[in-house]
């Protein structure tokens, strides 16, 4: 499995560059996307999963990565950046729970 991106592209680091991914992000080995790459090389099967990366600045990153086994034996991957999609959700359902908490007490003062 190796990291490749284009040389000279926005976001690539020469750190990282033909590196495989174990090379390029110590200890993802042991993470859960680094368990579905594993599985995706050992069982030769495609896999999605959806993840968050917390910077130190605390903001929140959300990718939602698709990978599947190449002809060659390695692991292609494609990320997207579903943070929009992640932040409206949770808008959604707080506003959601926020109804369903007005709409309890609307009731029970009727009732009254």
């Amino acid at each position: 499995m190796s990291t490749l991106r284009p040389c000279g592209s926005p976001g690539a680091p020469k750190e990282i560059v033909g590196r495989n991914h174990w090379e390029a992000f110590p200890g993802s080995e042991v993470s859960p996307q680094g368990e579905m790459f594993k599985r995706i090389m050992r069982d030769r099967v495609p896999a999605a999963m959806e993840h968050s990366y917390r910077w130190p600045d605390g903001k929140t990153l959300w990718v939602d990565t698709r990978a599947y086994p190449t002809s060659h034996g390695r692991v292609g991957t494609l990320w997207r950046d579903i943070t929009d999609r992640k932040v409206t959700k949770q808008a959604l359902r707080e506003s959601e729970r926020s109804s369903v908490r007005c709409s309890s007490r609307s009731m029970k003062a009727a009732r009254l």
